[in-house]
């Protein structure tokens, strides 16, 4: 079981999430955090959520939980796997949907600290300025993504449980800004699709199919065709201007010399979408734009 911190739009983040596992497999439990039915989830994988991370404690409900149980939980029973880890550690705590103050949240990692300190392991702490590290905070100190750099998230759920997770990462927004600012070609005059926002769209429309052929009819740049190979779908692109089509093929010539590309580029046309004919349009698993 895993959980997902949902981003700025969190209806929009539902329905991806939704479309990668299936609804039955997707449930909201605050206007913040989703909790996930699966085995496994990549926070690469999505582009509508900041952090994911897996369910490791749960306090019901109708045992009328508290940040102060949690604080127990986390430092007489978590402080285990830590020091079995040994060396230095990093952690990050954050709490969603609590009434607290990151004063409470550092008095936890202090308790932490001081424990472990007695079994010779280190801890840093990373400073809380607000109760949710920002995505940048957590992103750029690799919390999540090693067993020496971690983050707890505990949670408030609509229901009055709290729910522990530990993260396994927080969105990319490196890869994001050089998949974005890193292509040779850009044009602000027919507008930037964000490459997040793409992927969003393209998960929307594929769900979490592992073969697919993706259409984009006004391809303009061809953002929505590169995050469509990313995902390793083949890929066809049109557009009513010639000088887009030329800037999409450019850009997709990037990417495939800088990132291992399964999918193809089938094809890419100077085309009216209005009245063009796509070769092999029942080929087609989804059109995108």
């Amino acid at each position: 079981m895993f959980v997902a911190i949902l981003g700025r739009l969190p209806k929009l983040s539902i329905a991806e999430l939704e479309a990668m596992f299936g609804k039955s497999h997707v449930r909201a439990v605050s206007r913040s955090t989703a909790v996930v039915d699966t085995d496994r989830l990549s926070i690469d994988s999505l582009g509508g959520s900041l952090k994911c991370g897996k369910v490791i404690h749960t306090l019901p409900a109708d045992n009328h939980p508290t940040l102060e149980r949690a604080s127990h939980w986390i430092t007489h029973t978590y402080v285990n796997q830590l020091l079995a880890v040994g060396g230095k550690i990093t952690l990050g705590i954050s709490a969603y949907g609590l009434s607290t103050s990151p004063r409470q949240l550092q008095k936890i990692g202090l308790l932490l600290k001081t424990s472990m300190k007695k079994h010779n392991v280190s801890l840093r702490l990373i400073p809380n300025t607000t109760t949710e590290l920002s995505t940048a905070t957590s992103h750029n100190n690799k919390l999540g993504l090693s067993p020496k750099k971690r983050e707890l998230f505990i949670i408030k759920t609509d229901n009055g449980a709290i729910i522990i997770a530990e993260s396994n990462g927080a969105q990319n927004i490196t890869a994001y800004a050089r998949r974005d600012r890193n292509r040779p070609r850009r044009d602000a005059f027919v507008g930037m699709l964000p490459p997040k926002l793409a992927q969003i769209m393209v998960n929307l429309a594929a769900g979490n199919t592992t073969r697919a052929t993706i259409l984009d009819p006004f391809c303009g740049t061809g953002t929505v065709l590169q995050e469509a190979l990313l995902k390793g779908y083949d890929v066809c692109g049109s557009d009513l201007s010639q000088k887009m089509i030329d800037y999409t093929t450019e850009n997709l010539a990037w990417l495939q010399s800088k990132y291992h590309i399964t999918g193809t580029v089938r094809s890419l046309e100077q085309a009216d979408a209005m009245t063009h004919q796509w070769p092999k349009a029942q080929q087609l698993d989804a059109v995108v734009c």
